[in-house]
């Protein structure tokens, strides 16, 4: 075991002479062997070893397991940085669920540490493996993933390391099992309430032992194919930006028939990077929003739809333009927010005022009365495919007026009689370009409750100038 892991991290340079490993360290199984093994390859390859433990105050056994990782270390020796952070608080004022906020929370956390040597001399490693690698590339794929999204979880990045992707979960176990390794066991890891947990403890054994033996590296063996091969394309990607692309003050523009003479991929490519490139960040930018530039270019010059994080695109004449929205956006204009499903974000308009919009998840039973409630609606939670969002409308949006009849919102308002001006003004809750609810109007029918429903996600609208308690 020590011998492939230190095959592995030679093999994507993860470590050089003088480096500090600093090791994420929960206390559980992945973690304690992470550790343990890189405090036998130290000495070989030269490294200095430390660990960080993050508290993040959510659960009653998170002191005690803060206890466990300093007596581990101390009997180690190895130095150990314990840090405390507000989860709940965070994720209230960031409007974020629970799990986004404790990520961010970890990663901001790890930044300071990597921050500390300006040569970079700092790495974080952290104790994913194979197992978390095939539950990755299968949670991308069944909510729907471009490719890039089926490369996984990488074996360097930036300042994090992996030197564990290269093992199973059940090698792990069985290694912390031949050494006596203690570790601590966090009970939330087996709720399959959560998605993950599903995929890791459903799904996968189950596909080891009645589809394919070896399903699990079998799928990691292939995200590092479509890793090579979008590190390739991203390398094609970046020399047709530089040389088609003409970055502006506000953003940046491209002539269109320039565009669409690429390939599709490349064209689709080129959109995103426009796009990332004048928010200045990749989080977030989705498929959704490429095709969505992608329906403008079809369309007559002079066209334009508003995006994520205040970008705009627009059509002029020959070139398409994406910009940062001017500041005189339109009065009911809201910016695009996901929802936190398992709890609460707050928005303030200033024609609405403040309100809050409420989520919870929870189990159906069948012949279970729907509250006639017209700001608190029930969806199928299993026939959602990405986290909803608050937005405006925009080009490409529809929903189901029945089973079968699927009609452009542009269509509906038309038929509804809204005026204009109201309908630049409403907000909806989208999942990708399909409306699942435009509050004061109606639901999408394909999100109603049936026979057939399993999990009911539920939204409650409050407070502001126009919402009931």
């Amino acid at each position: 075991m020590i011998t492939k892991v230190k095959k592995y991290m030679e093999k994507h340079h993860m470590a050089d002479p003088g480096d500090e490993i600093v090791v994420g360290l929960s206390g559980g199984a992945d973690s304690v062997c992470l550790l343990f093994l890189l405090k036998k390859l130290s000495e070989q390859m030269g490294f200095t070893l430390g660990a960080v433990h993050i508290n993040h105050e959510l659960r009653k056994e998170a002191d005690a397991e803060e206890a466990f990782v300093k007596e581990l270390c101390q009997k180690w020796d190895i130095f150990c940085e314990s840090v405390h952070v507000d989860v709940k608080s965070y994720a209230k004022e960031n409007h974020l669920c629970v799990e986004e906020a404790a990520r961010s929370l970890r990663y901001q956390v790890f930044e300071k540490l990597a921050a500390r040597e300006e040569d970079g001399k700092v790495k974080i490693a952290l104790a994913h493996h194979q197992n978390d690698q095939a539950e990755t590339v299968l949670f991308h794929l069944f909510r729907g993933s471009s490719i890039r999204g089926l490369v996984g979880i990488r074996p360097v990045r930036d300042f994090y390391i992996r030197p564990l992707l290269c093992l199973e979960r059940s090698e792990i176990e069985q290694f912390a099992a031949e050494n006596q390794l203690d570790f601590v066991t966090d009970a939330s890891n087996f709720d399959t309430t959560y998605s993950r947990n599903k995929i890791r403890h459903d799904l996968l054994p189950m596909a080891e032992r009645e589809i394919c033996r070896g399903s699990v590296s079998h799928i990691a063996g292939s995200a590092e194919l479509v890793r090579d091969a979008v590190d390739f394309l991203d390398e094609i990607t970046e020399q047709t930006y530089v040389r088609l692309v003409r970055e502006q003050k506000e953003g940046c523009c491209v002539n269109k028939d320039d565009l669409e003479r690429l390939h599709p991929y490349l064209k689709s490519s080129v959109i995103y990077e426009m796009l990332s490139q004048t928010c200045k960040k990749k989080r977030d930018i989705s498929k959704v929003h490429v095709d969505s530039v992608l329906r403008l270019l079809e369309g007559q010059s002079g066209r334009k739809i508003n995006l994520i994080y205040g970008l705009q695109a627009v059509v002029q004449q020959q070139e398409l333009v994406i910009r940062k929205e001017p500041e005189d956006r339109e009065k009911g204009h809201i910016e695009e927010k996901p929802l936190d499903l398992k709890g609460e974000i707050e928005i303030v308009t200033e024609e609405t005022g403040a309100f809050i919009i409420r989520c919870r998840i929870f189990s159906y039973e069948k012949e279970q009365p729907i509250p006639n409630k017209p700001y608190t609606k029930w969806f199928d939670y299993d026939k959602i495919n990405s986290c909803p969002i608050l937005r405006n409308r925009r080009e490409g949006d529809y929903l189901y007026c029945s089973s079968t009849a699927r009609k452009k919102i542009k269509d509906y308002f038309i038929n509804e009689k809204i005026p204009l001006l109201e309908r630049e003004r409403l907000f909806m809750i989208a999942d990708g370009d399909h409306i699942m609810w435009i509050p004061g109007y109606r639901i999408s029918s394909f999100y109603k409750i049936t026979d057939e429903t399993r999990q009911v996600l539920e939204i409650t609208i409050s407070g502001g100038k126009e919402y009931e308690p």
